[in-house]
């Protein structure tokens, strides 16, 4: 799950006609995208906090702190009886004087993060299941 956490810094992972242009986020690893550092921009979040292999945390960066405020986030991997869960926690600024945009980005973000985090998923078990699957040698 970790290293499917990680990916979301080479594509969003959520409607892709909305949040990547069309483009499709890949199914597959991207080679050394499985480590996030402090400073680290992915999307519109500059990393702010890691963990290895457990969490990171980002925080709105530029024009879009500007847009709608200070919204902090967290991706998780916790610890599960069934192996793993992915959770994501997200902060929003205090609506005043955001008004509609910061509404606007809760109901947004709820729906998004819902086809993210359901696509995430699915490639973390889909991997899961390939290792279990695989031949095991020696």
């Amino acid at each position: 799950v970790w290293r499917w956490i990680c990916q979301i810094a080479v594509a969003p992972y959520s409607y892709d006609w909305i949040d990547n242009l069309g483009r499709h986020s890949p199914t597959e690893l991207t080679p050394g995208a499985d480590t996030v550092h402090v400073g680290q921009r992915i999307q519109i979040f500059d990393v702010v906090s890691v963990v290895p292999g457990v969490q990171w945390t980002g925080r709105t960066r530029g024009g879009p702190r500007r847009l709608f405020g200070d919204v902090c986030l967290t991706y998780a991997a916790e610890p599960h009886p069934a192996g793993s869960r992915l959770v994501c926690r997200i902060a929003y600024p205090e609506p005043r004087g955001l008004g509609l945009r910061s509404r606007a980005l809760e109901w947004g973000d709820l729906v998004m993060m819902r086809k993210q985090l359901l696509n995430l998923r699915a490639l973390a078990e889909r991997d899961a299941q390939r290792t279990r699957n695989s031949p095991r040698i020696g």
